[in-house]
């Protein structure tokens, strides 16, 4: 027979796995966010005397209606389909910056990531491994470079 004991702790349970699944996805972003930072780093030095990157900034923010609101990785929760949504926003000068959403999901041994212009999300495993940001970061770039308005 079931009792309310067993609901609470079946409830409590829950509450636990969906803590450690978020806890899971933010180490991830975090990872994601640092990988395609350190991408730059060259590029924002070898610039031309236009100096696009000179004041390279990456930043995430949520979604609230229309408005995007900065926000530290830490602060974010997960949504109704248990994903960690984001806008990672990339501004390069005082005039360029571009937005894009992010939503990162679990599953088993991986993570899904799915960035607004690709038509399939990218499948990382969760274990460390050299470069597995790779193909994120570098679909990222290529959209930024797609969409950039010339200088």
């Amino acid at each position: 027979m079931l009792t309310y004991q067993d609901i609470q702790n079946a409830s409590r349970q829950l509450t636990i796995k969906l803590a450690q699944r978020a806890c899971t996805l933010k180490k991830v972003a975090h990872a994601f966010i640092n990988h395609y930072r350190d991408a730059f780093q060259f590029e924002a030095l070898t610039l031309n005397e236009n100096n696009c990157f000179a004041s390279l900034e990456i930043t995430t923010h949520r979604q609230e209606g229309n408005a995007l609101i900065p926000c530290a990785l830490g602060s974010l929760h997960l949504d109704d389909t248990h994903s960690l949504c984001f806008v990672l926003k990339t501004i390069f000068n005082e005039t360029h910056s571009i937005d894009m959403p992010v939503r990162l999901q679990l599953d088993g041994e991986y993570v899904s990531i799915a960035l607004i212009n690709s038509q399939m999300p990218f499948i990382i495993p969760l274990e460390p491994i050299e470069g597995k940001f790779s193909d994120v970061v570098s679909a990222v770039q290529t959209h930024l470079m797609t969409i950039m308005p010339p200088t």
